[in-house]
């Protein structure tokens, strides 16, 4: 299997450049995504935050007790996966892109 995969490569150099500038591009925007999302998360944290001062004894669909801090760390928590699957994304983008540039010489 490696051995097809190496003769295309080297024969076709141009599609480990095409895909690593997609890997690039998506994990860029996977990165972008967290200041495109930023506002909308303060909006939900502070309106957890209002519920929760307001009825102390809130719960959520599954009956536990409601908690601003769950709320913060439920959206941290998320972000930093999609930044882990962002910056590996844009490393092994910028590997593609450095091997087609080597095997196109």
């Amino acid at each position: 299997m490696w051995q097809d995969v190496h003769s295309f490569i080297c024969y076709c150099p141009k599609c480990l450049g095409i895909t690593g500038d997609s890997l690039t591009f998506v994990s860029s925007f996977l990165l972008a995504l967290e200041a495109v999302f930023k506002p909308s998360e303060k909006i939900s944290i502070e309106r957890k935050k209002a519920i929760v001062k307001h009825f102390p004894y809130a719960e959520n669909r599954d009956g536990t007790k409601l908690d601003a801090a769950d709320v913060e760390r439920k959206w941290s928590k998320m972000w930093v996966w999609v930044n882990r699957i962002g910056a590996f994304g844009l490393v092994v983008g910028f590997a593609f892109l450095l091997a087609s540039r080597v095997l196109a010489e």
